[in-house]
């Protein structure tokens, strides 16, 4: 705490540091007649017509661009029912305030085409993806992550690159990992995205955490004054239906601006999964065990969730917000599986496993903000962040056990409650400034404390009565404090080259806790975490960029609580807390060819990598999965990323991905298994005239290892939507195809320490879809909603 408080004095310190100035281009836009337009959008591009910057007009037509280098550049407007405006400024050291005037545009075709942003914008370290109001109408941000050039999302897990990324919702976490991660998002209604930033080299400025990068989803914002919002309903049938809707309600006047958000998702998944273990003694070759099991997977679940906040303007120099959002998630599933276990000594056992089991989330999360300008070129605001998860389940368990001749041998029946709270306050104070020959400063302080309560009580049942089960019952408490600071500067030399340097300093203190079991452990440590930027501009069409730095993997807090999660009698996973966090350096070089042609080659390693394993207990005949730092990892990725608006109606985006994994022994150069990779991913969008427009996704992968014992099998994905505007396009309806040949499947085969495993998933995601969105209030335009700070590692 003592970093913590010094850190904060010198960040504040340092806004009085020197000659302060920087360039800012002030304007209005009128039309014809003199009229304000409000809610233009402003881009400030680059001689090379490359993005620089963009803002939305206020309701007097009035915009600033801020932070800008001295030079030459074009002013790009365009507004819905505007023809576009494109103008070459000079910016210099005294700049008089700009005047725009639009003429009104009859034609509806040419509005509906300039009300957009570039598709994708590269920064330092990150690739940006635009989305205009109604893209992915009626589907879920879940949904549109599968789009996303790069983005793999397979069987709850999500990857850039090949490799795992933390998931950010307006730059704040949501605790929430796996199946669960994936169930929020599917609860998110996609034409609620304004961009994606896709941060595969993250800045000081965010967390460490996150191994492969980060995935920060923005939402939209709505600034015109007066009553505004949409509705918007969808369903869909596959195996079974399901059905998502959402509401957004925003009022502006004057100073101050409220919004709401609601949703409510039905839904219904599926999942066959067929299995294949084989337990070997590498010294003899013998086959201990071998299981055949096969299991079918059904959970149904809800997702009622409202948003409420505010943001007040309390002069030109502060303004201070409020906000708080609440989930209610209960889910059930029902599973059924069948084993074939064939033992050393010649047995033949079949086993029938039923597993009933539910569960009720509780979420909230509260944000509250001040920001102040200092002075012109100076801002500092300050965060605070709460967040409250109560999680109650239950499971019941009935095992049964089978000769040969199906003649009953053994009976297995198990309860158990689960009870998980966890509460996550967290504050942040961020400044930032331009100093003397424009040097620009990033700098600012955070700290968070996780509190995790873990309670699970098993019963078995013998004749018919049940007690309580002092070998699987557990009660953990986990608790980690986690104090950063960071300072990052970054500067234009001339025309040609952008420089940016960072460190961030994180201290880490926890504590855990097995109550029942009476073991504890705490960990200590303070890791710096460097960032290094530069982009070379080689001429108008072509510029290079270099970057490389350090994160951190800390393990999930499920991965850190000894609990034991049945599968089948003979399959169940099992936490381990003795991991410890992984550290990754990397490198990565990157070409923009006219932000049309992308290419970026990079590599790095991750030292003591956290991967899964399989364990074997003799006694119970049992496979168990569990966590361990079993290796250091090596990985290298090449990326090409096209991205063109072909003809006016027709913008086509493609990547394709090579990576390369290596794992070696921890510590050491003993190869354990390496693998290479390549996904390839290509997106149609077509405007097509009177109010119609089709897209299409395709993605394939040709599997490799997703860490160190599982090496996946190639997965294809395809979808198609058709989309047509309605009542004078305040309305959207939306027919959506997903996987139509049914060819989506994940399958997986690993072998360690003599367990060899196969195995095969295959999903409930072939279903056709309708959706319907309704516009209200005055016209809705692409701007982003203010993003809160906190970017909390989501390990829950």
């Amino acid at each position: 705490m003592q970093n913590f408080i010094y850190t904060f004095v010198v960040v504040i310190l340092l806004s009085t540091m020197g000659t302060l100035y920087a360039q800012e281009i002030n304007g209005t836009i009128t039309d014809e007649k003199g009229k304000a337009v409000a809610t233009a959008t402003i881009s400030l591009l680059k001689p090379d017509s490359s993005w620089s910057q963009s803002e939305i007009t206020d309701d007097n037509g009035g915009f600033v661009l801020k932070n800008v280098h001295l030079g030459k550049y074009i002013i790009a407007v365009n507004a819905i029912g505007y023809k576009a405006v494109m103008q070459t400024i000079e910016v210099k050291e005294k700049m008089e305030a700009l005047k725009i005037s639009m003429t009104t545009n009859t034609t509806l075709q040419e509005a509906v085409l300039t009300d957009k942003l570039p598709t994708i914008e590269k920064g330092l370290g990150k690739m940006v993806v635009n989305f205009k109001q109604g893209t992915g109408q009626g589907e879920s941000v879940f949904d549109l992550l599968r789009k996303s050039p790069g983005v793999n999302v397979s069987n709850g897990d999500i990857r850039m690159r090949g490799t795992g990324a933390m998931v950010l919702v307006d730059d704040k976490q949501t605790y929430l990992s796996g199946k669960d991660l994936e169930d929020y998002l599917k609860s998110l209604p996609a034409d609620q995205i304004a961009v994606l930033e896709l941060i595969t080299q993250p800045s000081s400025k965010y967390d460490a955490e996150g191994v492969g990068g980060i995935i920060n989803i923005k939402t939209r914002k709505i600034r015109k004054r007066g009553i505004n919002g949409n509705i918007s309903m969808a369903c869909e049938q596959g195996i079974y239906a399901n059905t998502h809707n959402n509401a957004n309600l925003t009022y502006r006047n004057g100073k101050l601006t409220t919004y709401a958000n609601a949703g409510y998702m039905a839904a219904t998944g599926c999942l066959n999964r067929k299995d294949q273990r084989k337990v070997v003694d590498e010294g003899t070759g013998v086959v201990n065990t071998q299981t055949v099991q096969s299991a079918f997977m059904k959970e149904t679940f809800s997702d009622a969730n409202l948003k409420l906040g505010a943001d007040y303007s309390i002069n030109d120099k502060a303004t201070a917000g409020a906000s708080v959002k609440s989930v209610y998630h209960p889910n059930k599933e029902e599973d059924a599986a069948k084993t074939i276990l064939n033992d050393v000594k010649g047995a033949v056992v079949y086993n029938n496993t039923d597993i009933e089991q539910g569960l009720l989330r509780k979420y909230t999360q509260t944000n509250a903000y001040v920001k102040y300008k200092t002075a012109k070129d100076q801002e500092i605001s300050v965060d605070a962040d709460y967040l409250y998860r109560n999680q109650q389940g239950h499971q019941l368990i009935n095992s049964s056990n089978y000769d040969i001749n199906q003649q009953p041998l053994t009976v297995q029946n198990l309860r158990d409650h689960k009870s998980s709270v966890i509460e996550v306050p967290v504050v942040k104070v961020d400044y930032n400034a331009t100093l003397a020959k424009d040097w620009k400063l990033e700098a600012g302080v955070k700290c968070s404390y996780a509190h995790l309560d873990k309670d699970e009580y098993f019963e078995g049942e013998n004749k018919g009565l049940w007690a309580y089960d002092t070998l699987r019952s557990n009660h953990f408490v986990y608790t980690e404090n986690i104090s950063a600071a960071y300072a990052s500067v970054s500067k234009q030399f001339g025309k040609k080259w952008n420089t940016q340097l960072g460190l961030r300093v994180e201290n880490t203190v926890s504590n855990g806790n097995q109550i029942t079991q009476n073991k504890e452990f705490e960990k200590q440590y303070t890791s710096a975490f460097p960032t290094a930027f530069v982009s070379y501009k080689i001429n108008d069409k072509h510029s290079v960029d270099l970057s490389c730095g350090r994160r951190i993997e800390r393990p999930a807090y499920t991965m850190l609580d000894p609990f034991i999660s049945y599968f089948t009698q003979y399959f169940y996973h099992v936490g381990n807390p003795n991991l410890q966090p992984s550290f990754r350096n990397y490198i990565d070089v990157s070409h923009n060819y006219k932000d049309m042609l992308f290419t970026s080659f990079g590599c790095g390693k991750v030292s003591g990598v956290i991967t899964p394993v399989m364990e074997y207990n003799p006694v119970t005949n049992a496979v168990f999965a569990t966590f361990g730092n079993y290796a250091d990892r090596f990985v290298a990725h090449g990326t090409v990323t096209f991205n063109k608006k072909v003809a006016k109606w027709w913008q086509l985006s493609t990547e394709g991905n090579v990576y390369y994994n290596k794992f070696l022994t921890l510590s050491g150069n003993n190869v354990l298994a390496t693998s290479i990779g390549y996904s390839f991913h290509m997106n149609h969008e077509l405007v097509l005239v009177h109010g119609w427009a089709v897209d299409t996704t395709f993605y394939y992968n040709s599997g490799d290892l997703q860490n160190l014992i599982d090496r996946y099998g190639p997965n294809y994905w395809l979808g198609f939507n058709v989309s047509k505007k309605l009542l004078k396009d305040t309305a959207t309806i939306r027919l959506s195809v997903d996987d139509p040949f049914n060819m989506y499947s994940v399958g997986s085969t690993g072998n360690w320490n003599g367990i060899q495993t196969a195995s095969s998933l295959k999903f409930n995601s072939q279903s056709i879809g309708l959706g319907f969105t309704y516009n209200f209030g005055k016209k809705l335009e692409n701007t982003q909603q203010r993003q809160a700070n906190s970017e909390e590692a989501g390990r829950m």
